[in-house]
């Protein structure tokens, strides 16, 4: 899996969609639901296969002590 979700730092009842190789937030979402079928769409191969162009996500980076556990 390239993805996963976690819960948002910047919106506390929001989930992000992060890339698990670059640690970038793809998208964030207020309803885990949404979160999901975007996770599943991406995991399946619906977009960069985990690498994800920059002009593309949603924020940079996350330092990896900041990265709650997968959900």
């Amino acid at each position: 899996m390239n993805y996963k979700i976690i819960d948002s730092k910047d919106i506390p009842t929001c989930f992000d969609v992060v890339e698990t190789a670059t640690n970038v937030i793809v998208k964030t979402f207020p309803l885990y639901q949404d979160a999901r079928k975007f996770l599943r769409h991406l995991n399946l191969g619906g977009a960069f296969d985990g690498w994800t162009p920059m002009f593309m996500v949603k924020k940079f980076p996350i330092p990896k002590e900041k990265v709650a556990p997968t959900i």
